[in-house]
């Protein structure tokens, strides 16, 4: 195990206490992932090269930003998987990108079903797939009061994300319950 992995974890656990309590990733933060994500890479044996570390913060950014574009994230958010991209390199950001929308849909979907608002989505889309079968797109923005209007913090799914990718064998589901258990 790495000790850049440690840091980073350090890192993403700052990040999501950060985004909880104030829905912001700070900037310095994401430069200090970066910047050690890079030195780490560059100047000791166990790391990646320059290029691969450059190139996992690109793929990071720009796998994330048509989220942000679309609205459906803040900056901070493609900011700090660009960063863990710096880190884990191109290869692994991919996975990292992959499990963390996964994490993002299930906490959305369980957000969306604790506030009682899953019939009212359910409709949306229905409406939504009926007018693109009837060649019409449609799409009815929800209501300011329902689930799905509302910003949740996006970077314990990301922090989920990347922990399942560094460390996969620690983040079984029967650990998790079991960590919830306890």
């Amino acid at each position: 195990m790495s000790y850049m992995y440690l840091f980073l974890s350090l890192c993403l656990f700052l990040a999501v206490a950060n985004d909880i309590k104030a829905h912001k990733i700070p900037n310095l933060l994401v430069l200090i992932i970066i910047s050690g994500g890079i030195l780490w890479n560059v100047y000791l044996v166990q790391g990646i090269s320059l290029i691969t570390s450059a190139i996992g913060l690109l793929t990071g950014m720009v796998f994330m930003l048509p989220s942000y574009i679309l609205g459906g994230m803040g900056a901070g958010d493609v900011k700090l998987v660009a960063a863990i991209g710096s880190v884990v390199g191109y290869h692994k950001v991919i996975e990292v990108v992959m499990y963390s929308y996964f994490a993002m849909f299930v906490m959305a979907v369980i957000f969306i079903i604790l506030k009682g608002d899953l019939s009212k989505v359910i409709i949306r889309f229905k409406m939504m797939l009926f007018g693109m079968l009837g060649g019409v797109f449609s799409y009815q923005k929800p209501y300011v009061t329902e689930a799905s209007a509302q910003e949740i913090p996006l970077a314990p799914a990301i922090a989920f994300g990347t922990l399942y990718v560094l460390f996969p064998d620690n983040c079984t589901i029967v650990q998790l319950v079991s960590l919830c258990r306890n």
